[in-house]
């Protein structure tokens, strides 16, 4: 059995299918269970998640498509639901079954416009779970999962003194300019905080950090 999983980005969604590759790995334990995404993410699906082969969208869909066919999948699960998902969904053989993520988009924004719960459904990994349900998959109730590679780890000890007796990690990052905190804000929760802090972000964080 084979199985290509697709997610494009960020990190945060592509964390939260870790539940749906641990649940599909513990039906299938040896089926070929493989991973799109984009290039910069790549690196964090091979360390962390249970996949077999990360594959990068670095070429057009049509060239993709080609190499992705060579592989005969059984089965692409489509984790993202966008426009290039099924644009690339569409140039794979028919042969190949299709299970797809339901994002019920209009009714999270109408949610958020109208300051309302009109949104019934599960978390989202769980929504991602559900894709693959049909195929006897079941939640294991072990949650998410995130390995950090000791290499990548940080100790205690490479902290100052003043963090010594205990500190608070702020990430201040995000993809979208919508989904970011202004300066203002943070300021304002550091003060509220009154603790030492741990800032982390990417390069393009230093400046607010």
């Amino acid at each position: 059995m084979k199985f290509l999983l697709i997610r494009f980005s960020s990190i945060g969604d592509i964390v939260l299918t870790s539940l749906t590759i641990r649940c599909l790995r513990n039906k299938y334990p040896n089926a070929q269970i493989d991973f799109l995404t984009k290039p910069e993410y790549a690196t964090i699906v091979g360390k962390h998640l249970r996949v077999d082969k990360v594959w990068t969208l670095t070429d057009s869909l049509w060239n993709l498509s080609r190499q992705l066919t060579v592989v005969q999948y059984d089965y692409v699960v489509d984790l993202h639901d966008n426009l290039r998902s099924k644009l690339l969904i569409q140039l794979l053989p028919e042969s190949i079954s299709v299970l797809r993520y339901q994002k019920h988009t209009w009714q999270r924004n109408l949610s958020v416009w109208m300051k309302k719960k009109l949104y019934p459904y599960p978390p989202v990994p769980e929504q991602y779970l559900q894709a693959v349900q049909s195929l006897g998959v079941q939640n294991d109730g072990q949650g998410l999962e995130f390995v950090i590679p000791k290499a990548d780890w940080v100790y205690r000890r490479d902290l100052p003194l003043t963090h010594s007796a205990g500190y608070a990690v702020i990430a201040i990052g995000a993809s979208y300019f919508t989904k970011r905190l202004p300066f203002e804000k943070w300021k304002e929760i550091c003060l509220e905080l009154q603790v030492p802090l741990v800032i982390i972000g990417g390069q393009e964080d230093m400046e607010l950090g």
